[in-house]
């Protein structure tokens, strides 16, 4: 027993074990972090809208932030996994890459992806960061039979379509081109997720908006992230519903500044989409 006023005397025994036990958490964590992380693949499976209704279904696969810059097992996973979903519709939901020196390897990558669903693109912070040519970019787009959509929509079932805007933090996104005629369901792919608060009156038109941009934080704790981007806004992952029209903020499947996934490994998400009023 230690003497009254003073603190107990750690055992060297005791240091040394609790010492060993810190690092190798530690090193766990970095392990994980490291090593782990940024290669495990969470394939979500999400319903919108409601499947009994006797409406179409509308399977769309959503891939936001690939920031690719060399074609690993992990990206090879994601196209096996996009086989094996059978998509109807998939979605390059902006920040592909973020040096305009990997457009081959952007091109290499949509290769790799079946052949049997429509392809669409949009713009994130870092296709316009990175300096690359918008031209380029769709055509290493359309050679892979993928179309880019800036402000501008595709109506890919009758009376559904999917609208995809110019990002929000680094580009000139704009509505004006979003239907308004009645019995249309619009689905909204904006690569930052803060353009939800920002809609105004033209998110009476839009069904819901499909977002990447967050990573989920790269680190996150029980869904809790420390940092977020700029142009998250309030947002992390997953949905948010409420005021406004509903939102999906995939965690994306790559990494930006720093290499580390922790709490929040990369994600392909499936969204069977069932538009109101599309036959």
């Amino acid at each position: 027993m230690s003497e009254p006023g003073r603190f107990p005397v750690l055992s060297r025994r005791r240091f040394v074990v609790g010492s060993g036990a810190a690092l190798l958490a530690t090193g766990a964590l970095g392990a994980e972090a490291l090593v782990f992380g940024p290669r495990r693949l969470d394939v979500s499976e999400h319903v919108l809208g409601d499947p009994t209704s006797g409406g179409p279904r509308v399977r769309l696969a959503v891939l936001a932030d690939l920031h690719i810059s060399g074609v690993s097992d992990l990206h090879r996973r994601v196209a096996d996994s996009l086989a094996s979903a059978k998509p109807d519709v998939i979605a390059l939901v902006g920040d592909s890459i973020d040096d305009a020196d990997n457009l081959p390897v952007l091109g290499e990558f949509l290769a790799l992806l079946p052949g049997d669903a429509a392809r669409l693109a949009t713009l994130g912070n870092w296709e316009h960061w990175s300096g690359v040519d918008v031209a380029d970019l769709r055509r290493t787009y359309e050679r892979a039979d993928t179309r880019l959509l800036v402000n501008e929509g595709l109506e890919i079932a009758d009376g559904a379509v999917l609208f995809g805007t110019d990002d929000a933090l680094a580009g000139a996104p704009s509505l004006s081109g979003i239907p308004s005629r009645p019995g249309v369901s619009t689905l909204l792919l904006s690569h930052s997720p803060a353009i939800r608060d920002t809609l105004g009156p033209s998110g009476q038109r839009i069904r819901a908006v499909v977002s990447g941009h967050t990573h989920g934080g790269q680190v996150a704790v029980g869904g809790w992230a420390p940092m977020t981007p700029p142009g998250s806004g309030r947002y992390v992952s997953g949905w948010y519903r409420g005021t406004g029209p509903d939102l999906f903020v995939s965690r994306g499947i790559g990494t930006s500044v720093l290499p580390v996934r922790l709490g929040c490994p990369p994600e392909l998400a499936i969204i069977d989409w069932y538009p109101e009023g599309a036959s």
